[in-house]
């Protein structure tokens, strides 16, 4: 058994050093891809730098990288010491005075080619990668990256193994009750009702905790799911993370009352969002606390 969990957390270590974009360098000047394939080119490594993500921005404070950090946005909340730092606005409306006279040498950010923020950045010759976290090695390929980049792969390592060791600590479903997986729904709103699959940092989450998730076929990462289809699927559990619905209010919905979860009370709420939506060091905290939710004893 020692040998099969020393395994395991060597593969989950390798893979994520596999797909880190590892810099290169070449007369002080550091070359690497991002996550859109994008080349980023660097004159020496950054020193003002602003996030556009509350992940990277948890990232950037677990490498104990803060005095780097100029900017952030409106959303960055954790730690709470990042609230100190200059508010660019956020992804969706920017301060472009504010982005500007912070005079960033990078910008980090959650993006794809086509956003706005990233071809505005590019038109004023602001070095910008984009990031794109779903999977625990997506998490810890990028923290390495940050690493490098910030003077902290020490640190980055640390953490890596950290997460790494964690993630081999969370119990097999097997271990943990004799049933089958409960088959769970997870809503990220409910006009119009949205959800994930299995590639989305929440279904992830589902699966690291034992869950099946029920949207797992979707086709996009992140899509509208047809509430007809969650009657047929007959979920076991259903999470609600986003504020304003509760149990009632599901139970309401025509046709859900059958469903299992509400038949059976077994629909849960009120989460930490900050720590349940961001694919950031803490998300193996998040999938514990799903699987405490999954095989509670009832």
């Amino acid at each position: 058994m020692r040998t099969l969990k020393f395994l395991i957390l060597s593969i989950l270590l390798l893979t994520a050093a596999s797909c880190r974009p590892r810099p290169s360098q070449s007369d002080g000047n550091y070359n690497f891809h991002d996550r859109l394939g994008r080349q980023i080119e660097l004159q020496g490594k950054p020193r003002r730098i602003i996030s556009f993500a509350p992940n990277i921005t948890e990232m950037i404070y677990a490498l104990r990288a803060e005095d780097r950090l100029v900017g952030v946005t409106s959303w960055c909340s954790y730690p709470p010491e990042a609230k100190s730092k200059t508010v660019v606005g956020d992804y969706a409306s920017p301060n472009w005075e504010r982005i500007l006279a912070l005079r960033p040498d990078l910008v980090l950010l959650v993006g794809t080619r086509d956003s706005p923020i990233l071809s505005r950045l590019e038109a004023h010759r602001i070095p910008a990668a984009a990031f794109c976290s779903e999977t625990p090695q997506d998490i810890m390929a990028e923290i390495s990256l940050l690493g490098v980049l910030l003077d902290r792969e020490p640190e980055a390592d640390s953490l890596t193994r950290s997460l790494a060791a964690q993630l081999d600590s969370l119990r097999p479903a097997r271990d943990l009750a004799p049933a089958p997986r409960p088959a769970v729904f997870a809503e990220i709103s409910d006009r119009p009702l949205l959800t994930g699959n299995d590639r989305s940092f929440l279904g992830q989450l589902i699966a690291l905790a034992g869950g099946k998730n029920i949207a797992a076929d979707m086709p996009e990462t992140y899509a509208a799911f047809n509430p007809e289809l969650v009657i047929a699927r007959k979920p076991d559990i259903i999470l609600i993370f986003h504020p304003g619905t509760d149990a009632r209010e599901v139970a309401r919905r025509p046709g859900w009352a059958h469903i299992p979860a509400v038949k059976n009370g077994r629909i849960y709420y009120g989460f930490d969002l900050e720590l349940m939506m961001r694919p950031g060091p803490r998300f193996v905290q998040a999938a514990r606390m799903l699987q405490q939710i999954f095989y509670e004893k009832k």
